[in-house]
């Protein structure tokens, strides 16, 4: 199954995690970037939980959108971490608060799912 929505949000999310921080202009913030990213890794488990939706044909909430999210959201941290050339840094906290955006997002895909 293609998935071109869960792409173009892995791409973004590639390009946003990888771009030098100068270019986005973070170099102030200090936990606030935590909300983009709670929003972008809850914005890439939607899709995933969108697009398998809209194949089934019912709301489809489903485990590996969130495993998905998990794994994407710590190759991206080891890859600022070592492959930025030091314009990037690896950070747990960010890590979890990629995972709590996922787990919330899949917790309301399931809450919408019991009343529709």
């Amino acid at each position: 199954m293609v998935y071109p929505l869960t792409i173009l949000v892995l791409i973004v999310i590639a390009v946003l995690s990888l771009m030098p921080v100068q270019e986005l202009h973070l170099e102030g913030m200090t936990l606030s970037d935590k909300w983009a990213h709670s929003l972008m890794y809850g914005g890439l488990t939607a899709a995933v939980i969108l697009e398998r939706s809209v194949k089934k044909k019912k709301i489809a909430p489903t485990l590996w959108a969130v495993v998905l999210s998990f794994v994407y959201g710590g190759l991206m941290e080891i890859l600022q971490a070592y492959c930025t050339n030091g314009n990037r840094s690896g950070d747990w906290l960010d890590f979890i608060a990629n995972d709590i955006g996922a787990i919330i997002v899949y917790c309301l895909a399931w809450i919408i799912r019991l009343f529709v």
